[in-house]
């Protein structure tokens, strides 16, 4: 049985995290992916790497795999002929040019539609299309403080604390390739592409969708703006820690037989969710008295048993070793032939009939640029002059 999208070749000319990431889960599916790079290569390649790694940062080894890459200078009108003779045959295209950059270099919706109409035309931006932002570059995390995750946890002097993940930079690929996929779908019946497109501020707001919400007239404090006993983290006995949660009325009643606070049980002070997060400060206070009283492991047992939810507090190197992270293989091992053995997140989503494996690691900048451009047709001699204009590299 084929991989769920063999056959569908797409154009990835994105840089960074979302949109690259967004065509590794279309490549994790099976679809034939090539990276066009420009010839220095994609910016993510000098992030977060090691004079070991080199030209392969950590994060582009795994938001590039399963890619083949080109590397070309589309400033020049060859590299341009080359980019849409390869867009003329391809099903999707992935890109985060800054607005108005796509029309500058003749690659706005529109124009290459025209020239493809079966084209998925995919576009992520930091801000969106419009508004006074629009053509500003966007970071993550600078828009988490505009959208208020930085604002919602604070050190006790007030201090903002930033999330320690890229928010909208992981969740956007799993958004945007769901685009892409229900366009592929709409395709098959109307014979047309679509235009697709998202933002970092779309998806940063979708990540809060339980906590941004406001209701006229009601009282402003949103769901998530406060502490909450319900699941806060725990110190125990051997200095490590441990988060429960237990949100539900019935919940509260065995977390609570667990510690030996029956009388908490019942009293009618903390008998909802919303009084427990008003007594959280007095209820965690007695909670992290009796934690402190054994160690982490044997409260995770006694909790477990009662079938209260909780997890140990891990570091992330904790992570790569935690037993149900194996069983589910959510993390698995490849050999990369420049980085070596090479631990990253599996493929998120299986489908019955399909492998999770990595058919191809991450490439060199313009690793097969040569390979490409045969397969578009272009003679040895054609591939030797765009390689002295310097066209492609």
């Amino acid at each position: 049985m084929g991989m769920v999208l063999e056959g569908i070749k797409v154009i990835d000319m994105s840089q960074y995290f979302a949109g690259p990431g967004t065509a590794m889960y279309l490549a994790d599916l099976g679809a034939d992916v090539i990276k066009v790079e420009p010839l220095a290569g994609d910016s993510c390649r000098t992030l977060h790497t090691t004079p070991r790694l080199g030209p392969l940062s950590k994060p582009f080894l795994v938001l590039n795999r399963n890619k083949r890459s080109i590397a070309m200078d589309i400033r020049k009108p060859k590299a341009m002929d080359v980019l849409f003779r390869l867009l003329d045959k391809a099903d999707v295209l992935i890109h985060n040019f800054v607005v108005g950059d796509d029309v500058k270099f003749g690659l706005d919706y529109p124009t290459v539609s025209k020239r493809n109409p079966r084209l998925v035309y995919a576009h992520v931006t930091a801000y969106g299309t419009t508004g006074p932002h629009a053509k500003m570059p966007g970071y993550d995390i600078a828009i988490q403080a505009r959208l208020g995750i930085t604002g919602a946890r604070r050190m006790p002097d007030g201090t903002p604390v930033s999330s320690p993940v890229l928010v909208a930079d992981m969740s956007a690929p799993m958004l945007l390739s769901f685009g892409i996929t229900a366009a592929l779908l709409d395709r098959y019946r109307t014979g047309r592409g679509r235009l697709v497109e998202t933002s970092l501020l779309d998806l940063i707001v979708a990540m809060q969708g339980y906590t941004l919400v406001k209701v006229e007239g009601d009282d402003p404090t949103l769901p998530g703006s406060q502490s909450n006993v319900q699941y806060s983290p725990y110190r125990c006995a051997d200095d490590k820690w441990l988060v429960a949660a237990f949100v539900s009325d019935q919940k509260w009643v065995k977390i609570c037989e667990v510690l030996d606070l029956a009388h908490l049980a019942t009293d009618p002070a903390y008998d909802n969710y919303m009084k427990r997060v008003a007594a959280s400060a007095e209820i965690g206070a007695v909670f992290q008295e009796i934690f402190m009283t054994k160690p982490r492991d044997e409260w995770i047992r006694l909790l477990e048993a009662a079938e209260v939810p909780c997890c140990p507090v891990n570091d992330r190197e904790d992570v790569f070793d935690d037993p149900q992270v194996r069983a589910v293989e959510a993390i698995i091992p490849y050999d990369h032939p420049r980085a070596g053995r090479v631990w990253f997140m599996n493929t998120p989503l299986q489908i019955s009939g399909q492998e999770r494996r990595v058919r191809l690691p991450a490439p060199l900048v313009g690793e097969q640029t040569d390979a490409i451009l045969k397969e578009a047709g272009y003679a040895a001699t054609e591939i030797a002059a765009l390689r002295k204009e310097k066209a492609v590299a």
